[in-house]
């Protein structure tokens, strides 16, 4: 598929930023990678094979230009490579804060968060019964969130930060058992 300057910029314009990818001399058009509609289908499929999760992401992120640069095996591969590189997903820390919250920070941008409750996470678990990517949680953001820069919640690409240190919070042990 040859792409117009017309496509591009109506590309452009519904989607901010689009990648324009070059690989031996065959150029391929994809959304940008930061949103969940390509991710948490990219993250389920990860679960059956790296090259699953390849797939999902180039097929769900595909805007238009030469088809060769799917169905070519040597080609798939550069453009998977490229592509990879493009997701940073920031790392995060958690320090207790006192009054049963933890401060997180994730790429400069930090947030008060509390721990989960029983019934929270049983009902976030219950929520997601298709154990898809991401869902629980997801759903566990916004009833966990005391304070903090509110990016955290809004910008993909942090919020792929944050969502760790939720799982974090849900599996960190505070009790300790002594034996005398």
């Amino acid at each position: 598929m040859s792409v117009t300057t017309d496509q591009l910029a109506a590309w452009k314009e519904k989607y901010g930023t689009v990648l324009e990818i070059e690989i031996d001399g065959r150029t391929a058009y994809f959304r940008p990678l930061y949103d969940f509609g390509i991710l948490k289908p990219a993250f389920a499929a990860m679960q059956r094979s790296q090259a699953a999760f390849a797939e999902s992401l180039v097929n769900n992120a595909w805007l238009g230009g030469d088809e060769a640069v799917r169905t070519d095996d040597d080609l798939f591969a550069e453009l998977t490579e490229v592509l990879a590189d493009q997701l940073d997903i920031p790392e995060f820390t958690v320090k207790p804060a006192g009054e049963a919250s933890y401060i997180v920070t994730v790429d400069g941008r930090t947030c008060r968060l509390r721990r989960p409750r029983r019934e929270e996470i049983r009902t976030a678990q219950e929520r997601n019964s298709r154990n898809q990517p991401f869902e629980t949680n997801l759903w566990l953001v916004p009833r966990l969130w005391l304070e903090g820069d509110e990016e955290l919640k809004t910008d993909v690409r942090l919020l792929l930060g944050l969502l760790p240190a939720i799982g974090e919070l849900r599996e960190r042990k505070v009790a300790q058992l002594k034996k005398h």
